[in-house]
């Protein structure tokens, strides 16, 4: 039987979006692809534009992710069960841990070659803190046929953790490939004729309302720059139906004391990019973050940026291009970089102008792993 399938396994899938688009892409060249989507929330098997997804649902406990071996068996059991694996030609890895240890089983049992992701949670996560784990992880790399990486601060933390001996045997198959956003946000994209900043400066934040995209610590910057007598707005975007973490909570009792934030709840894109036209500046100083697409679309509505030092995209444009990275643990920190941003906004936003954010286009991207694909 012909081996003409790419099979991806992505623990992700069941909760992030942009992996559809990524496939979708990847199809339109001519692929045959499955999808093992391990989760908590569905099972069964769906179709969608030629690309078929397998759920495997998993237990929703914290011994899955301790008990990672049991995680990994189970899904392998899976797949084996489900799939005629004679048929799958390369495994592509979504993650070095999660995925990259099942593909690397399925490489043991069968010699079906694979591609695998390093993202942020490998590193700070896996690598880091669970340091049993760390030789999985060097198998993973050394027998896989290309490693990406999302971002350049994602690949200088990897080669900053990662033992040297390692390094050295897999550095010819790195390579950095950043995600895309959703064509909606490459045909709308849109610069201001007059970038002047009006009395009144409105910021916005995009995204899941949790403690690692760091709200708290942006408002409490956006307090001490009113105190000194700025005239700033903070509007937070992605409150979801029926949310009410202790995180948010936190936010809610700051907001009764400080106005000038204000939430919303998840919009489509169609409203996201209204919100993103009205503001001036996006401001998202992650703990931790792996590429962070937000901060592209919102270079694609001429907002300019404040980021991670180390983190998602610090590094993807020289220091001050588009805005600035900041110390996410130290709110004078981010008050400095969000004034930056306020003293030189006209020559970011012209520099902003003249970015080529077609670069971030599914399309493109897709091509480039094809590529590597056929090489295989």
């Amino acid at each position: 039987m012909l081996k003409d399938n790419l099979l991806h396994i992505c623990n992700s899938y069941q909760t992030n979006k942009m992996y559809q688009l990524f496939f979708d892409e990847i199809a339109k060249l001519g692929n045959k692809q499955i999808v093992i989507a391990p989760g908590f929330y569905k099972s069964g098997i769906e179709e969608f534009y030629g690309v078929k997804v397998f759920y495997y649902k998993r237990a929703k406990s914290l011994l899955q992710r301790i008990l990672f071996q049991r995680k990994r068996k189970c899904i392998f059991t899976y797949i084996n069960n489900a799939l005629n694996l004679s048929t799958v030609r390369l495994v592509h890895a979504h993650t070095l841990f999660s995925d990259g240890a099942v593909a690397y089983d399925l490489y043991k049992e069968y010699s079906i070659p694979y591609v695998v992701a390093v993202r942020n949670t490998d590193v700070e996560m896996f690598f880091k803190k669970m340091f049993w784990l760390r030789s999985i992880g060097y198998d993973v790399l050394r027998n896989a046929s290309k490693i990406y990486f999302i971002s350049k601060s994602n690949l200088n933390s990897f080669l900053k953790a990662f033992p040297r001996k390692i390094i050295q045997q897999i550095e010819n198959k790195i390579e950095v490939f950043p995600n895309g956003i959703n064509k909606m946000w490459l045909e709308n994209k849109f610069i201001r004729e007059e970038p002047c900043l009006s009395s009144t400066i409105n910021i916005i934040y995009c995204g899941d309302i949790v403690s690692n995209k760091n709200i708290l610590n942006v408002a409490r910057a956006i307090k001490t720059l009113n105190r000194k007598g700025y005239s700033i707005n903070y509007h937070v975007i992605g409150l979801k139906e029926n949310q009410n973490s202790p995180y948010i909570k936190k936010i809610k009792e700051f907001q009764r004391q400080n106005p000038f934030i204000s939430m919303y709840p998840r919009s489509e894109i169609t409203s996201l990019i209204k919100y993103f036209r009205e503001s001036d500046m996006f401001v998202m100083p992650s703990f931790e973050e792996t590429f962070g697409l937000v901060y592209i679309e919102a270079l694609s509505q001429g907002l300019p940026i404040i980021y991670t030092k180390g983190q998602g995209i610090d590094g993807t444009f020289p220091e001050g291009t588009v805005g600035y990275h900041v110390n996410p643990s130290c709110v004078n920190s981010i008050v400095e970089g969000i004034e930056k941003v306020i003293k030189n906004y006209s020559s970011i936003h012209s520099r902003i102008k003249t970015l080529d954010i077609h670069q971030y286009d599914w399309v493109k991207i897709a091509l480039r792993y094809n590529h590597d694909y056929q090489m295989i």
